[in-house]
């Protein structure tokens, strides 16, 4: 288990509070940190009253551990990519910093949308909720790895995202995000014309499936 080590200038940072929804103790994270990372966090934290804390009604345990985390160690977002089972794509979360840099064991509060999924589509439901956190949040760097670790899971394991999360990420995004073209573009590999129709397809949004036709004809057109 690694824990944060600070510099002594960089210790001397301050730090702001961070309370999410679902938990009974906050994050501390360092102002600079923070800021360097997000548009949205810089300017609340740098507002004309210079806040010291905030509270995001709608963000889990698990995804600010996760951005807490990365926010420090800048790697993948996964703890092993090596072997490729369900198992070994465990997203980091085990480490949540607070003002001393301790590790908290705490447990959610409250069920989250993908907890009854099975284990890829968990992993594709917590990637999805860090998705939306790293786009709302302006952490254009974050996406980047987000996207990154979306695209190795996919790719590693053949997986694609069942109708719940896919139904969830339409809902929460529109058919210009990254995500959402990567999505259509995993299908289409897929092959859409020999997905039985009483399978996983027939329970997936007309928007989404037009789009994904769409794409395959103009795939079929250039090939």
């Amino acid at each position: 288990m690694k824990f944060l080590t600070l510099t002594p200038s960089f210790a001397e940072h301050p730090m702001v509070k961070i309370d999410v929804a679902d938990s009974q103790k906050p994050f501390f994270v360092h102002k600079k940190v923070i800021c360097d990372e997000s548009t949205f966090f810089y300017q609340y934290f740098n507002g004309p009253t210079k806040p010291g804390s905030i509270v995001l009604h709608h963000v889990s345990i698990e995804t600010m551990r996760t951005y807490t985390l990365w926010l420090y160690d800048k790697g993948g977002l996964f703890v092993n990519e090596q072997i490729g089972t369900d198992d070994d794509f465990e997203i980091k979360e085990e480490l949540q910093f607070d003002r001393y840099g301790e590790k908290a064991d705490e447990k959610p509060a409250k069920r989250l949308w993908w907890a009854d999924l099975d284990r890829a589509n968990r992993v594709f439901g917590r990637l999805l909720d860090l998705y939306n956190f790293s786009t709302f949040y302006g952490s254009p760097d974050f996406t980047k790895d987000v996207m990154k670790a979306w695209q190795v899971f996919t790719t590693t394991r053949k997986s694609y995202p069942c109708a719940t999360v896919i139904r969830r990420a339409i809902t929460e995004m529109d058919n210009s995000a990254p995500l959402y073209k990567y999505l259509i573009l995993c299908f289409v590999n897929y092959d859409i014309y020999h997905i039985p129709c009483d399978g996983e397809l027939s329970k997936l949004p007309a928007s989404f499936l037009a789009d994904v036709l769409v794409s395959s004809m103009y795939k079929g057109m250039a090939g």
